[in-house]
């Protein structure tokens, strides 16, 4: 072989080692934690059910994460409905459309260090006793503030039925059973 051809060879093979480091970094600098959401439901009520999150590292440096709470969530198709009502109407500010999203702290107030590749488990335990007690959205998903200010967010996760507020379980049945009609 030429040693032409495999300086150019080698050359090809450098750069794209290069570009997918790049990117790499790329990512974990816009995104430098991942978040898994889960749920955690208790039949016998030996405890609480609770919402979780499994918070980890995956940038090069170690991070300072400030604050992290589960906050429900309008699914698109309702967020969709209720901005198209709100430009029509010309009624409803931003401040006032999301005031029904509630949301569940789920660490203290003192700052939380990871290192690289760390990781840690964050839950907020749930308590339905109260008469206003439930979850009127049918997702929530999980933010975590840095202290350097940047907010990740999670991915949507399902509300389990269990954790539907009364009125929500009613509006859901009825949905379903007028769909289920419809397509007889």
């Amino acid at each position: 072989m030429n040693i032409e051809v495999i300086e150019n060879i080698g050359i090809v093979l450098s750069v794209i080692v290069s570009v997918i480091i790049a990117i790499k970094k790329i990512r974990q600098y816009i995104n430098p934690i991942k978040i898994v959401p889960s749920t955690t439901m208790v039949f016998d009520n030996s405890g609480p059910d609770s919402i979780s999150a499994d918070i980890t590292n995956i940038s090069g440096s170690t991070i300072y994460v400030k604050n992290c709470s589960a906050r429900e969530i309008k699914n698109k198709k309702r967020i969709l409905r209720e901005k198209t009502k709100a430009e029509l109407s010309r009624f409803i500010n931003e401040r006032n459309a999301k005031f029904d999203c509630r949301s569940y702290g789920m660490m203290g107030s003192e700052p939380l260090k990871l290192e690289n590749g760390e990781s840690i488990k964050l839950n907020h335990k749930l308590n339905f006793n109260h008469p206003l007690a439930g979850f009127f959205n049918l997702e929530f998903v999980v933010e975590v503030k840095l202290t350097n200010g940047k907010i990740i967010t999670s991915k949507r996760t399902k509300v389990p039925l269990k954790w539907l507020h009364p009125i929500m379980k009613k509006v859901i049945t009825k949905h379903s059973t007028g769909l289920a009609e419809a397509r007889r």
